[in-house]
C-alpha cells in the first residue's frame, strides 16, 4: 500500500460488490458519481460514455 506524506497511517475502506451494471463492450477507465442526483457516469475503451440513474 503506497505511503502518502502527511499522512502517517493510511484508511482503507472495504469493498464488496453491490450492483453489476451491464452495458459497455469493453474495459470501463473512468467513473463518477454525482451524489445529488444519484447518478453514475461510466466512460469506457469502446468509446461510449453511459448515465447510470442509481
Amino acid at each position: 500500500h503506497p505511503h502518502y506524506p502527511g499522512n502517517p497511517t493510511p484508511n482503507f475502506l472495504s469493498v464488496h460488490r453491490v450492483t453489476v451494471l451491464c452495458g459497455h463492450e469493453s474495459e470501463v477507465f473512468i467513473c463518477v458519481w454525482n451524489p445529488t442526483y444519484d447518478l453514475l457516469v461510466s466512460g469506457s475503451d469502446d468509446s461510449t460514455a453511459r448515465i447510470w440513474n442509481l
